[in-house]
C-alpha cells in the first residue's frame, strides 16, 4: 500500500489546523486583521498558509526540474509526495473558504489530480506526466502571488502595490515559461498527440484561464 494515502490525509488535518495557528499569529501581528469578518480572514488565512507551503516545496524541489526532462530514475514517490503537500491546501480550501468560480475549478483539478497521481508511476513517464510535473513545480515559485493576495488586506497601500509589482513580474515569467513549454511541445508532437495529450491540454485550459484572470487582477493600477 502507498504510504501516501495514509500520509495524504494527515497533511488535510495539518492543513485545516493550521488555520487556527495561523489566525492567532495575525491576530497579534496585525490590528486590521479584526476589521474582516470571518470568510475574509479564511481567505487570508488560506493564502499565507500556501505562500509558505508554496516556499517549502520551491526549496525542496530545485534539483528536481532538471531531472524531470532527463528521466535518470523513478522520482515516482518524490512526485506523489510533492503533489500531496502542494494540493492539500487547495483541498482545504474548497469546503473552508468562499473563492471565486475559476479558483474552485482550479483548486478541484489539482485536488482530484492529485489523487489520480496516487496510482501513477514515473518510472517511464508519459510526456504528459512530464509537462504536468514542470507545471506543478514552476507552479510552486508564484509564491509571492499568494502572499500578496492575503496580505493586500494587512498593509498599506503603498506596501500592497509593491507587492503586486513584484508578484505580477514572478507569475509572468513563470506563467511565460510554462506556456512556452507547452506550446512548444505541441508544435513538435502534432502528429503523435493521443487521447491523452488532448485530454491533458483541455485540462490545462482551465488552469490558464485562473492564471490569466490572476494576471489581470496583478495588473491592474490602484
Amino acid at each position: 500500500m502507498n504510504y501516501l494515502f495514509v500520509l495524504l490525509p494527515v497533511l488535510w488535518i495539518l492543513n485545516y489546523l493550521s488555520y487556527y495557528a495561523v489566525d492567532i499569529y495575525l491576530q497579534i501581528s496585525y490590528e486590521k486583521y479584526f476589521n474582516y469578518d470571518d470568510k475574509r480572514k479564511n481567505y487570508i488565512l488560506k493564502n499565507f498558509i500556501k505562500t509558505y507551503v508554496l516556499k517549502y516545496i520551491t526549496v525542496w524541489t530545485i534539483p528536481l526540474v532538471p531531472l524531470v526532462p532527463l528521466n535518470i530514475y523513478d522520482m515516482t514517490s518524490i512526485i506523489q509526495l510533492v503533489g500531496c503537500i502542494y494540493t492539500c491546501g487547495d483541498t482545504i480550501a474548497l469546503f473552508k473558504v468562499k473563492l471565486s468560480k475559476s479558483t474552485k475549478i482550479h483548486h478541484t483539478i489539482t485536488s482530484s489530480v492529485n489523487i489520480l497521481n496516487l496510482f501513477i508511476s514515473y518510472k517511464n513517464p508519459h510526456p504528459v506526466q512530464n509537462l504536468l510535473m514542470i507545471y506543478t513545480i514552476l507552479s510552486c515559485y508564484s509564491y509571492d502571488v499568494n502572499y500578496c493576495l492575503g496580505m493586500r488586506f494587512l498593509v498599506s497601500k503603498d506596501e500592497e502595490k509593491i507587492m503586486k509589482v513584484k508578484a505580477r513580474n514572478v507569475y509572468s515569467l513563470l506563467c511565460f515559461i510554462n506556456w512556452s513549454i507547452h506550446l512548444i511541445y505541441l508544435i513538435l508532437n502534432l502528429k503523435n498527440i493521443d487521447i491523452l495529450v488532448i485530454l491533458y491540454y483541455l485540462m490545462m485550459s482551465l488552469i490558464v484561464y485562473d492564471d490569466i484572470i490572476l494576471l489581470k487582477w496583478l495588473t491592474v493600477k490602484q
